[in-house]
C-alpha cells in the first residue's frame, strides 16, 4: 500500500514538474503591421497659440496623420497556461503634424508660415499576458504594460509675405523626447503546430510625446495616442 502511495506521489510530481516545464517556454516573436494616431492635437495646438495675441492658428489648419511602416520583435516567457511576460521592440513609424500659422486674421493676412513636424516614433516594452484558450489551437490575449517611447522630431517651416511670396525655410531636428508610458492591446494567437502559431494583434501606446507648446524654450511639440494594429508570428522553445 505504502509502495503505491509513494508511486503515485512520484507520478504526481513528475506530472507538475513537466506542467510547469512545459508552461515555461521561452517563445520569440516578430510582426509587421499599420499605426493610428488618435489625439488632440489640434486643440493641444490651438491652446498653445491662445498665449500670443497675434499668433492665430485655427483647426482645420491643423493636420496629423500616421505614416510609414511599423513593426516588432518580441521574446516571450510563459510563467504559467494562463500568463506569460513579453518584451519587445516596436518601431511606431512616422507621424506627419502642420499646421498654417498667421500673425492676423483670414483674409487681412499679411506673412504666415507653413510649419511641418516629421515624428518618428519607437518604443521598448514589457508587458504581462493573459491567454485564455478558445480552442486546443485558438488562444485570446490581452496584455498591458509599461514602455519607454522615444520621439524624433524634426522642425519643417517656411515663412510667406503678401506680395513677396516666399521669404525662406528652415529645417531642424529638435532633441528625442524619451517618457515612459502605458501600453494595452488584445489578440489572437493560432498555433497551427506544436511549436509556431500566427498572430494577430492590436496595441494602444498612450501619450506619446510631450503636449504641444508654442514656447520655443520649452519645445514641446505634440503628444499622441498610437494604435499599432499586426499581423505575426510566434515560435515556441
Amino acid at each position: 500500500m505504502h509502495t503505491r502511495r509513494g508511486l503515485a506521489a512520484t507520478l504526481a510530481t513528475l506530472a507538475l514538474c513537466s506542467g510547469a516545464a512545459e508552461a515555461q517556454r521561452f517563445y520569440i516573436g516578430a510582426s509587421g503591421g499599420t499605426t493610428r494616431i488618435d489625439s488632440g492635437y489640434p486643440g493641444q495646438v490651438t491652446t498653445g497659440y491662445a498665449a500670443f495675441e497675434n499668433g492665430i492658428v485655427t483647426p482645420s489648419e491643423i493636420t496629423a496623420e500616421a505614416v510609414g511602416r511599423s513593426g516588432r520583435v518580441f521574446a516571450g516567457l510563459r510563467i504559467s497556461d494562463v500568463f506569460a511576460i513579453e518584451a519587445d521592440y516596436t518601431k511606431l513609424g512616422e507621424i506627419e503634424a502642420g499646421y498654417l500659422a498667421r500673425n492676423t486674421p483670414p483674409g487681412f493676412q499679411d506673412a504666415f508660415s507653413q510649419v511641418r513636424w516629421d515624428f518618428r516614433a519607437q518604443a521598448h516594452g514589457l508587458a504581462l499576458v493573459a491567454h485564455v484558450h478558445l480552442r486546443d489551437d485558438l488562444q485570446f490575449f490581452g496584455r498591458a504594460g509599461m514602455a519607454r517611447t522615444r520621439m524624433t522630431p524634426t522642425f519643417n517651416g517656411c515663412a510667406y509675405r503678401d506680395g513677396v511670396g516666399l521669404v525662406g525655410c528652415t529645417e531642424f531636428r529638435y532633441p528625442d523626447v524619451t517618457r515612459t508610458r502605458p501600453v494595452a492591446g488584445v489578440g489572437l494567437d493560432w498555433r497551427f503546430t506544436p511549436r509556431a502559431a500566427l498572430r494577430a494583434s492590436w496595441d494602444r501606446y498612450f501619450g506619446v510625446g510631450e503636449a504641444f507648446d508654442a514656447n520655443p524654450i520649452v519645445a514641446k511639440w505634440g503628444e499622441f495616442d498610437i494604435d499599432y494594429f499586426a499581423l505575426g508570428a510566434t515560435y515556441s522553445f
